[in-house]
């Protein structure tokens, strides 16, 4: 798990839906575009990986923006 730095600003929440709630979400309303400030743990821009929708996400630090992309990476390969 990431370790936050002293001087690193938080994510508003690591708490998330699973990633089919998002999936059903965002296939009910239709939706083609997120813009997240709460990014979390990236079960959202996930489920807009799966649901062809684009994503938008501000991360609050260096830490947590190099989290989630590793975590895309590694989903969007396998």
């Amino acid at each position: 798990a990431p370790t936050r730095l002293e001087d690193e600003e938080e994510p508003v929440s690591w708490l998330q839906f699973a990633v089919k709630d998002y999936r059903d979400l965002l296939r009910g309303r239709r939706v083609e575009l997120v813009i997240d400030g709460t990014v979390s743990g990236g079960n959202l821009l996930e489920a807009c990986l799966f649901e062809n929708a684009s994503y938008y996400g501000i991360c609050m630090s260096e830490t947590h923006k190099v989290m989630l992309e590793e975590r895309t990476i590694k989903k969007c390969v396998l």
